[in-house]
């Protein structure tokens, strides 16, 4: 599967976890750098750097909806899978 993000239109491959180096147990945070902006604690996730792509449906409040800036912070890029 190829993930095209507007507007520079770049192709980012997705890859199943099964082909990913074993999952380990890490917190996962949005980027609002506010300590209350904690997603999960635990959420099991192969290795990955700064600036990797998450893809997680039914993000409830972590949508376009409720989008905002936040501490000097762009709303995110919204991309559709």
């Amino acid at each position: 599967m190829i993930l095209r993000i507007a507007p520079r239109s770049r192709a980012v491959p997705l890859f199943p976890l099964s082909r990913c180096i074993p999952p380990a147990r890490s917190p996962l945070c949005a980027t609002t750098c506010d300590s209350t902006d904690l997603i999960a604690t635990g959420a099991m996730l192969p290795a990955r750097d700064v600036g990797d792509l998450v893809v997680a449906p039914f993000m409830g409040a972590y949508t376009s909806v409720t989008a905002c800036e936040f501490n000097g912070l762009p709303k995110a890029t919204v991309v559709v899978v």
